[in-house]
């Protein structure tokens, strides 16, 4: 088979594999009022759930408001999607003059694959961007530990992974196999 035609057997099939899409969490649906406890939502396919330490509602905070915030010590937030999915970022903010402490941690499966840490410049919301290479995970655990009054989070951004492949994805895929096909069956005539 030449380069040209594997060229083109390949490309349609990769492009089958998969689409990613960017989703947030922005808590807008959060029900309740300020400082009602927070446990879990499920947003736009991501589902975040609190895991250690009391995380509550935040009406009154947030990047824009609502958020999450926990005045517990050390408190985690575990984020899935049923799938695997790329992080990309989180808005933090705390409730005084000093910064907390947060430690973002990926997983697939029991395997630890990211780690790193972050501190907001303030108390204002900072956008904490994942900066490692790009990889997939399938859940995403985020743990703060408190040096000030407060810490909130809000905007949790992923890129979900989609197995199901899109109408035009499966017609390019399908052209190219057709091409394939007809470039064969020209050169066996």
């Amino acid at each position: 088979m030449s380069r040209t035609k594997l060229i083109l057997f390949c490309l349609p099939l990769a492009a089958t594999l998969g689409t990613a899409t960017a989703a947030t969490v922005t808590f807008d649906t959060l029900p309740g009022i300020n400082t009602d406890p927070f446990t879990t939502i499920t947003e736009n396919g991501i589902t975040v759930t609190s895991t250690t330490g009391d995380w509550q509602q935040a009406f009154l905070v947030g990047n824009p408001v609502p958020s999450i915030f926990t005045q517990s010590p050390t408190a985690s937030l575990t984020i899935t999607t049923g799938g695997q999915f790329g992080f990309l970022s989180f808005d933090l903010g705390t409730g005084g003059t000093t910064n907390p402490e947060y430690l973002f941690q990926g997983f697939i499966g029991a395997l630890e694959v990211l780690n790193g840490t972050a501190s907001p410049g303030g108390i204002d919301f900072v956008t904490i961007t994942n900066f490692f290479p790009p990889m997939l995970i399938d859940r995403l655990v985020i743990t703060t530990t408190l040096t000030s009054t407060s810490a909130n989070i809000d905007n949790i951004n992923l890129d979900l992974v989609s197995s199901v492949p899109e109408p035009g994805t499966v017609t390019l895929g399908a052209l190219g196999l057709a091409g394939l096909y007809f470039a064969r069956r020209r050169r066996t005539a």
